[in-house]
């Protein structure tokens, strides 16, 4: 219990340092793989900062589909706006994955 404890409170203060610093850019792990997206925004989730995206196809990860992607790092998410079409890259860890590079498509 005491542990699980620990682990929530350094968790809540790491996510309060990510949050305030506005230019922190996540760095790469060993094993991760990079994957080209392209598709367009359908939702914006502000409180958990994960973006819905309506995408193509990402060849060697996912076929099609509309899902939810976290976005870490706080540069990144203010760029994204309601219906807008994006290019971005997939970062894939072992155990889980996120957007960035983000970039409107006009």
């Amino acid at each position: 219990m005491t542990r699980r404890i620990l682990f929530t409170s350094f968790s809540f203060a790491m996510a309060l340092v990510m949050a305030g610093c506005g230019n922190t850019k996540v760095k790469p792990e060993p094993g991760e793989k990079r994957y080209p997206l392209t598709g367009e925004v359908t939702r914006l989730d502000d409180k958990a900062r994960v973006v819905t995206i309506k995408h193509e196809e990402i060849p060697g990860f996912m076929e099609a589909m509309t899902m939810g992607f976290p976005v870490l790092e706080p540069n990144e998410w203010v760029k994204l706006k309601p219906e807008m079409k994006l290019k971005a890259t997939v970062v894939d860890r072992k155990n889980d994955f996120y957007l960035t590079d983000v970039e409107e498509v006009k």
